[in-house]
């Protein structure tokens, strides 16, 4: 599945870096900053960790089933455990 993404970042370059003893900060001259924003299209899994780990409840299964001529898509499965009797 594709999902957008999106990138940013800043650069700073300084000619002239001073140190203020009175103000406790750098100071810089002759300086300029850039940012820049990327968007691009990135393939990610469909199912991620936060369906495993948070979604799912006990006694269900994520399924990829076949009957040997087709493959279904994925879905959820409740399953019965063999030791309770809840046919």
């Amino acid at each position: 599945m594709e999902k957008e993404k999106i990138s940013r970042s800043i650069s700073e370059g300084a000619k002239e870096t001073y140190f203020s003893y009175i103000t406790n900060t750098l100071n810089s001259r002759n300086s300029n900053i850039s940012e820049t924003y990327n968007t691009y299209s990135q393939n990610d899994f469909v199912y991620d960790t936060n369906f495993f780990t948070q979604n799912l409840e006990t006694f269900t299964a994520l399924t990829f089933l076949s009957d040997g001529n087709i493959i279904f898509p994925p879905k959820k499965l409740k399953m019965f455990p063999y030791f309770k009797n809840s046919f």
